[in-house]
């Protein structure tokens, strides 16, 4: 019955995310190469599974259930060595670490998805239906167990309060908690503040905020004194900085 409860809550998400899609749908969605995404991709899940129903093409349904069992290999091949999976969520900060974060999961052996863009706000993955959709198709497949929100930058530009980027935040950690119950798991989540220097005191407010909130932890990059190229992202020797401090921070929270 709970499984069932899981599956409803799920589904019953990414259904409202497809309906605000076809409302705000001015956006693609973004994979974790940043590549556009085309409608066509809700479409084609729709007509394999009308091809298994009618059972008309038995050929195609055991290629498929090749395809799937292979899969289920592969994957239960690397979950025996990945104990963690991190999915990193945002803007062009995200971005700046999304190499050196890619060599260090690689390294370490750690499953590791991204879903970012540019120029977004934190309070777009709530509203933009694409970019929520994209969100809980991520969590689905990666089934992290931390997330890494490096969002507030752009919402600083945008002359929004503390507090306003704060709601926004809340927001989304709560879409984030509901997809989480559906498909069980429960995430640890890490809000990384901006490292710019103007960050209207961004950086303090948001971990005033979220102190004692469990399972929900605030890292002040503004204090870590990185170098940026155009003031506002950091250079490549100063992402490489920042994407070690931020998984030495997660190996701690990950221990306790």
């Amino acid at each position: 019955m709970k499984n069932l409860t899981k599956s409803l809550i799920f589904l019953g998400l990414l259904s409202f995310f497809i309906f605000s899609a076809f409302v705000y749908g001015q956006d693609l969605l973004f994979d974790l190469d940043n590549k556009d995404i085309p409608m066509k991709f809700i479409d084609e899940k729709k007509e394999e599974v009308e091809k298994i129903q009618k059972k008309e093409e038995k050929v195609a349904l055991k290629e498929i259930v090749k395809d799937a069992e292979k899969n289920i290999e592969s994957t239960i091949s690397k979950k025996e060595n990945q104990g963690l999976r991190i999915l990193f969520v945002g803007d062009s900060m995200v971005e700046a670490i999304f190499h050196p974060s890619k060599e260090m999961c690689k390294k370490e052996n750690i499953i590791c998805g991204y879903v970012f863009k540019r120029g977004l706000r934190t309070d777009v993955w709530t509203k933009n239906g694409w970019y929520g959709i994209n969100l809980i198709l991520k969590m689905d497949e990666i089934k992290p167990n931390i997330v890494v929100i490096s969002s507030g930058t752009n919402d600083i530009y945008n002359k929004e309060t503390p507090e306003e980027i704060y709601r926004d935040f809340k927001k989304m950690i709560r879409l984030i908690k509901d997809v989480s119950k559906g498909i069980g798991i429960n995430p640890k989540i890490v809000i990384v503040a901006p490292p710019i220097p103007n960050d209207k005191n961004l950086n303090q407010y948001l971990e005033r905020k979220f102190k004692g909130k469990k399972n929900i932890y605030v890292i002040r990059s503004k204090y870590f004194r990185l170098k940026l190229w155009d003031g506002i992202h950091p250079n490549r020797n100063s992402s490489k900085i920042w994407t070690k401090k931020i998984f030495k921070i997660i190996d701690y929270i990950t221990k306790y």
